[in-house]
């Protein structure tokens, strides 16, 4: 890899990270420095979802207090939501192929 993509990945990469922490919109600026760096849609996706997980587990510890103070009804509906939404987003994703998504994939592909 050419030492000026690992240099945009790089910077690409903390500019991620700031953004995550200070808006949770990390992938706006992550998902298509991968693209430019020429990884196809769907690799590309696979591995921003797998390096933001630092800017979740960082997010879950710093609300996790909040959460727990305000009792576990919060939880108890945001969970099944979010376990929901991530098999079927995986769902789709595994029957659709990597030429669906980098059709619906907007404007980077």
């Amino acid at each position: 890899m050419p030492w000026e993509t690992l240099l945009l990945l790089l910077i690409a990469g903390v500019a991620a990270g700031l953004v995550g922490y200070l808006m949770c919109l990390a992938s706006l600026i992550s998902f298509p420095a991968l693209l430019a760096a020429g990884l196809p849609p769907l690799a590309a996706n696979v591995t921003n979802t797998v390096s933001l997980i630092g800017i979740g587990v960082g997010s879950t510890a710093k609300s996790a207090r909040p959460l727990f103070r305000s009792g576990h009804v919060g939880l108890k509906r945001q969970i099944p939501i979010a376990v929901a939404g991530g098999t079927l987003g995986a769902v789709l994703l595994l029957a659709g192929g990597e030429e669906v998504f980098a059709a619906i994939v907007p404007l980077w592909c």
